[in-house]
């Protein structure tokens, strides 16, 4: 398959990490794509650094997500 040294195209097994490693514990809610958490769901990051979501939450690339972790930080 020509495409699989394309860097955009990843397969169902793989796992993406930024900088945080991978992510621990079951996955919750929507999965973050780019970051220090790339690869990790917004209910892994709530559970080591919900300072990270608080900023998301205001920050531009989070606005998409804004509901989502105002719902999860409720709780």
């Amino acid at each position: 398959d020509r495409r699989a040294g394309d860097r955009l195209i990843r397969h169902a097994s793989e796992v993406a990490t930024g900088a945080a490693g991978p992510a621990v514990g079951p996955p919750s809610g929507s999965i973050i794509d780019f970051g220090r958490y790339s690869g990790w769901s917004l209910g892994q990051i709530r559970r080591r650094d919900p300072e990270f979501l608080e900023w998301l939450m205001r920050a531009p690339a989070g606005r998409v997500y804004r509901a989502e972790i105002e719902a999860m930080l409720r709780r």
